[in-house]
C-alpha cells in the first residue's frame, strides 16, 4: 500500500509544478513576433533587394 501514496504525492507535485489557468492566459494574450514561412526564404542581402537570376 505504500506505493499508492507514493503516487499520490507524486501527482501532488506535478500539479504544483503547472501555471495556474490565470498565468497560462495571461502568457498567451501577449502578442507574438510574426514569423516567416519556412519555405519561403528571405531574399533580400543587406537591405537590398535581390530577384532570383534564372539559369537558361
Amino acid at each position: 500500500m505504500r506505493r499508492a501514496s507514493a503516487d499520490a504525492r507524486l501527482h501532488a507535485y506535478d500539479r504544483q509544478q503547472q501555471p495556474t489557468p490565470a498565468a497560462r492566459s495571461a502568457a498567451s494574450s501577449i502578442p507574438r513576433p510574426a514569423q516567416q514561412v519556412a519555405s519561403t526564404p528571405s531574399t533580400t542581402t543587406a537591405g537590398t533587394d535581390r530577384m532570383p537570376s534564372e539559369v537558361g
